[in-house]
């Protein structure tokens, strides 16, 4: 299996190719397509699949180091999904359907915090916007490298 680090590496590498398919498939805002592409690419290092291990992962730790006290939180936000989705289940790892089911996590509790404040959050609004579309892409081409980087590496160490 592939370490955090690498996945890492894979997902910064991706970013500039990510910006420029971002620019070619959505080309009516070229500047916003290649920021918001490479942002959703970015977003890989933090949103991974391996959010799915019950321990604190790569990602995580990035988080702990860099906002401390908000990477905590990060890790405990992100605890229940790791309950929930075991490690490399389809739900969590599959292309599109991995990062569909975290985005998917991430909108439940951003929406019950909304109600819970008394605002309303029109998620399907934001589902149907170009600017999430484009964020999304970038964030499930970071997933498909990850889920590869995973194939591979664990057909080699069958091979041994």
């Amino acid at each position: 299996m592939s370490s955090g680090k690498t996945h890492g590496r894979a997902t910064l590498l991706l970013v500039a190719p990510v910006a420029i398919a971002s620019v070619i498939i959505f080309p009516t805002d070229p500047l916003l397509a290649a920021v918001i592409g490479a942002t959703g690419c970015a977003t890989g290092l933090v949103i991974d699949p391996d959010l799915d291990i019950e321990s604190i992962t790569m990602s995580e730790w990035r988080m702990i180091k860099k906002l401390w006290i908000f990477g905590m939180l990060w890790v405990a936000f992100w605890y229940p999904y790791a309950m929930l989705i075991p490690h490399r289940s389809p739900l969590s790892h599959w292309p599109i359907l991995g990062t569909a089911g975290r985005v998917s996590y991430l909108f439940v509790w951003v929406k019950i915090t909304a109600v819970m404040f008394g605002c309303s959050l029109p998620i399907l609004t934001i589902v149907n916007q170009p600017v999430f579309m484009i964020w999304f892409f970038g964030l499930a081409i970071a997933d498909t490298a990850h889920f590869v980087m995973d194939v591979i590496s664990s057909g080699l160490k069958r091979g041994r």
